[in-house]
C-alpha cells in the first residue's frame, strides 16, 4: 500500500487517491496526527449541533468515532459501500447465516456490513 501525505481536508481529496493509506499532516507543527483528517473535520453534530469528540462510539466498536457530547449520536463517516460473504462448509452443504438486530429484526441474512474508510473488501468481509 503506497502512503501519501495530504493537507487537503475533503473527501474529494481522500476519493482522489483511491485506496492509497492517507497519512494526515496537522498544519500546526507538520506531525503526523493520532486522529484521521476526516474524523477531525466534523466539530458539530448533525442532529442537535453539539460539539463532537472523537472517541470509540462503545464498548463494542473500539474505531474512533465523531460522537455528540450533548446528543450521543455516533456520525459514521463511511463511503456507502456495503460488502458481504456467504460462507460454507466445505462440502457446500451449509451457509452461515446471521439473524437481524436491527431493522428489519428477527429477518435471516447473509453477514454484511459497510465498509470502513480506508479498509479494503477482503478486511470488511474478515470483519462481518
Amino acid at each position: 500500500v503506497k502512503s501519501v501525505r495530504i493537507r487537503k481536508r475533503s473527501l474529494a481529496g481522500l476519493k482522489r487517491f483511491g485506496a492509497m493509506e492517507v497519512k494526515n499532516v496537522d498544519k500546526s507543527d507538520g506531525q503526523d496526527s493520532p486522529v484521521p483528517w476526516y474524523l477531525r473535520a466534523v466539530k458539530f453534530c448533525s442532529s442537535c449541533g453539539g460539539k463532537v469528540a472523537v472517541k470509540p462510539a462503545d464498548v463494542h466498536d473500539p474505531t474512533q468515532r465523531p460522537v455528540c457530547s450533548s446528543c450521543k449520536r455516533v456520525t459514521y463517516i463511511n463511503p456507502k459501500v456495503v460488502v458481504g460473504s456467504v460462507c460454507t462448509t466445505p462440502d457446500l452443504k451449509r451457509v452461515l447465516l446471521c439473524k437481524r438486530a436491527i431493522p428489519p429484526v428477527g429477518k435471516w441474512t447473509l453477514p454484511a456490513g459497510f465498509m470502513e474508510m480506508g479498509e479494503s473488501s477482503l478486511e470488511g468481509a474478515k470483519r462481518e
